[in-house]
């Protein structure tokens, strides 16, 4: 056996072995010399040795027999299709086209993020929330985050909720899912038209029935859902996308009580409410609603990064029930990590 320093001698006497009896250089139930035997043969330690056949032995590659030693396990074949084995070259880009302006809605600039205080904050989480970082984290999320969401979305928003009723999580995608399974079956969900179209994928995918509905110059159209009925209605009424209208209250009170009179939810897509568009903040849907009708979605993406993977839902309060029994097995998919910095980040105000 040569020495190799990037690799054990026992991992070489397992390649070898395991080479050799896929090869079928072995018969089915053939017996291989004994520990000793091979260590001596190839002037290497016993333990080597064993330590190879161990690990030949928990796959399934050799069996052994009480006194009498290791024994090749019969193995079919394995059946190769050519046909199965497809190229994956060109499949993916290796090479990144560059621009000197990005239009996209999706990307955040990312010279403008504080590296320096998430880094000193990041560091800060790893000494004081370890007992966080070493359990499975809460369904909703770390109640500290949701306590400072809750603040966050009162002071810009204008949003008086509970933390109880926040559920933090890896984007609005994975949001909008939850809420979809938390739904009654067979829900009809309507969407703008033209409207975010991720979310009408989403929808898709998941055999959701959806209805668009046109928009006119104050926003989606009342009398389109009256005559559609859906259970539920997607809106971005604060900065609509992808068109930018601005839903006047006029038109967000026939909403409300078009949700109200139809025991139906109105779905709030918040995405970018922290940036002003020649005007002050515009206050929230949620903020108005006064019959639980709203269901709030709201992300960091924008703010900070996307690739931080941090957005938030506030529930009417007759949903948070339903929604922890619904989701208490659940793992949440969320960084903890992130979550708590986070929360510094917003309650030390930076």
């Amino acid at each position: 056996m040569q020495q190799d320093t990037e690799q054990y001698i026992y991992r070489q006497l397992y390649n070898r072995l395991k080479d050799d009896i896929l090869a079928f250089k072995y018969e089915s139930h053939e017996k291989i010399p004994s520990k000793r035997d091979m260590a001596k043969h190839l002037n290497v330690s016993v333990n080597s040795v064993k330590s190879a056949y161990e690990q030949l032995l928990a796959e399934g590659y050799i069996y052994t027999k009480e006194r009498k030693g290791y024994f090749i396990e019969p193995l079919d074949k394995l059946i190769v299709d050519p046909e199965a084995q497809i190229s994956l070259e060109g499949h993916e880009h290796t090479t990144r086209t560059t621009f000197d302006y990005s239009f996209s809605h999706m990307s955040t600039d990312i010279s403008e993020f504080p590296v320096d205080t998430w880094a000193k904050l990041t560091k800060r989480v790893f000494q004081d929330y370890d007992y966080y970082l070493s359990t499975i984290p809460h369904v909703k999320g770390p109640i500290e985050l949701r306590q400072s969401i809750a603040k966050l979305v009162s002071y810009q928003r204008g949003i008086q909720c509970h933390p109880e009723q926040i559920v933090t999580g890896s984007g609005t995608n994975t949001l909008l899912m939850q809420l979809i399974q938390l739904l009654e079956r067979n829900v009809t969900i309507a969407v703008e038209n033209p409207g975010y179209s991720r979310f009408r994928t989403l929808l898709n995918q998941t055999s959701t029935p959806t209805t668009a509905i046109e928009l006119d110059h104050k926003g989606i159209s009342i009398d389109q859902l009256k005559q559609v009925q859906p259970n539920a209605v997607i809106v971005t009424p604060s900065h609509q996308f992808p068109m930018g209208t601005i839903m006047p209250v006029s038109r967000r009170i026939d909403l409300l009580n078009w949700a109200s009179q139809t025991h139906s939810y109105v779905i709030e897509d918040d995405y970018d409410s922290e940036f002003k568009y020649e005007t002050d903040n515009i206050p929230s849907l949620f903020s108005f609603d006064k019959n639980d009708s709203v269901i709030y979605l709201g992300t960091f993406s924008k703010t900070l990064m996307p690739g931080l993977r941090m957005s938030y839902m506030i529930l009417p309060s007759k949903l948070i029930k339903q929604f922890e029994l619904q989701n208490d097995n659940m793992i949440p998919d969320f960084s903890m990590l992130n979550a708590l910095t986070l929360n510094l980040m917003i309650k030390e105000g930076h």
